[in-house]
């Protein structure tokens, strides 16, 4: 059975997210490994919008089809309470 999501990402289902390692690049972006419910992503992006430093997301692995659109390897959604936590988090393996 299919969760409908009604826009509220803890509405439908929680996620324990472990940011277990996060590298900061010379140009500012953020390079993370993190466990979802006990799946690892290796090689998600935290990234702000240019014209918008504080809007943030996470920008998850994706690999180009041979049709030349970009897929996404995984994702999941993300609240903007999940979303400052993961923050809080890579913060503190940044320091």
């Amino acid at each position: 059975m299919a969760l409908k999501n009604n826009g509220k990402a803890e509405d439908t289902m929680k996620y324990n997210v472990k940011v277990e390692r996060a590298h900061r690049f010379p140009d500012g972006a953020i390079s993370i490994d993190m466990t979802v419910n006990g799946v690892k992503i290796w090689g998600a992006y935290y990234r702000t919008k240019k014209d918008d430093p504080d809007s943030a997301f996470i920008a998850f692995p994706s690999r180009k089809g041979s049709d030349g659109t970009y897929y996404k390897n995984c994702s999941f959604p993300v609240s903007d309470v999940l979303l400052a936590d993961i923050e809080d988090q890579i913060d503190s393996l940044l320091e």
